[in-house]
């Protein structure tokens, strides 16, 4: 082999290194931008729902004051008409607390690792499209989140303004 055949192959090994290392690089980044649209959608859902907790917690303690009120009055003092109303709530959270829920931790842990393996196959599935060179590159360079039924926002919201409009 001559020299100006060694330098060719050296030249493609390079080059073969460096689209390796370039393809590990878009991976990773992938891989840390599903990731996060993943923790930000949990955490978008989880802010919802705590916002509907406290409005149920504060609805509950209205609903319980107005029972001690009302318990109160017929029995002819307000105190005791609050200690009935508290009485069972305060077995139920001893009751609750002694329990150590194991059930509740092994369900709510059973639930975040199907979310996890519910991101993986997605994130395969990109990868498949990038490796492939079937992806195009999102206009603004954010990528809409399908809805639950698998569609973009954009295709639903067209069909939704169809069916309102009749056709």
């Amino acid at each position: 082999m001559t020299n100006r055949e060694m330098d060719q192959i050296g030249k493609r090994l390079r080059a073969i290194s460096n689209e390796v290392r370039q393809y590990m690089e878009k991976r990773m980044e992938l891989l840390i931008f599903d990731i996060s649209e993943h923790v930000t959608r949990m955490l978008a859902e989880s802010v919802h729902k705590v916002a509907g907790i406290l409005f149920l917690l504060g609805s509950c303690i209205f609903l319980l004051v107005a029972l001690a009120l009302y318990l109160g009055e017929i029995l002819g003092s307000e105190s005791l008409g609050y200690v009935l109303v508290s009485v069972p709530i305060l077995i139920v959270g001893l009751f609750l607390i002694s329990l150590k829920p194991r059930s509740l931790l092994l369900r709510i842990q059973k639930q975040f690792m199907q979310e996890v393996l519910r991101a993986l196959p997605e994130q395969n599935g990109k990868m498949d499209k990038i490796e492939s060179g079937e992806s195009k590159k999102p206009e603004s360079g954010m990528q809409k989140a399908p809805s639950k039924d698998g569609k973009p926002a954009r295709e639903k919201k067209n069909m939704n303004k169809k069916e309102q409009s009749g056709g």
